[in-house]
């Protein structure tokens, strides 16, 4: 095989396991070349780069989908159990044993992720990412004697001031 060919064929071997969804860093290690070169390869030809990585894409989200999917199955026969246990119990004492047997963590995590996915497809934040208090840093007032301004200060005075923490 020329060279013109093996390279062509090992470019198309590589644009058929990219478009498989395989990392590139495993492509460079089954094509025996580095990560650069498979890179290089695939750049080399724009309009095939980004076709297969939109089918790449696609395949990734269709997968994903269909986790999901089967995620939702089985999640909605577990609390449709759960559901069904509850009903079927006559007294408070079968009841009270049921609820020691349920994961409450479990269906408190069904709930959390249920609620966020309907607020994501709202358009709304799913938690309130912060520190305690508000703040991510510690804010140091300076007290200045009455009717005195920063500018009344070098530097170095203003830091021999008592200051507040807040």
């Amino acid at each position: 095989m020329t060279d013109k060919k093996q390279k062509d064929f090992t470019t198309h071997w590589i644009f058929d396991l990219y478009e498989d969804g395989m990392a590139v860093s495993l492509i460079a290690n089954e094509v025996h070349l580095t990560e650069q070169q498979v890179y290089v390869r695939m750049r080399q030809h724009p309009e095939s780069y980004e076709d297969i990585k939109k089918i790449r894409e696609k395949m990734y989200r269709t997968r994903i989908r269909r986790i999901r999917g089967l995620s939702d199955k089985i999640t909605e026969g577990y609390l449709d159990r759960i559901s069904d246990k509850i009903i079927a119990c006559h007294s408070d004492e079968e009841l009270d044993k049921l609820y020691e047997e349920i994961d409450i963590n479990t269906v408190q995590k069904i709930g959390k992720t249920s609620s966020d996915r309907v607020q994501v497809a709202e358009g709304k934040a799913t938690s309130i990412v912060g520190t305690p208090d508000g703040l991510p840093f510690q804010v140091l007032v300076t007290r200045l004697p009455e009717g005195k301004t920063p500018d009344d200060f070098t530097n170095e005075q203003l830091e021999q001031l008592p200051t507040e923490e807040r």
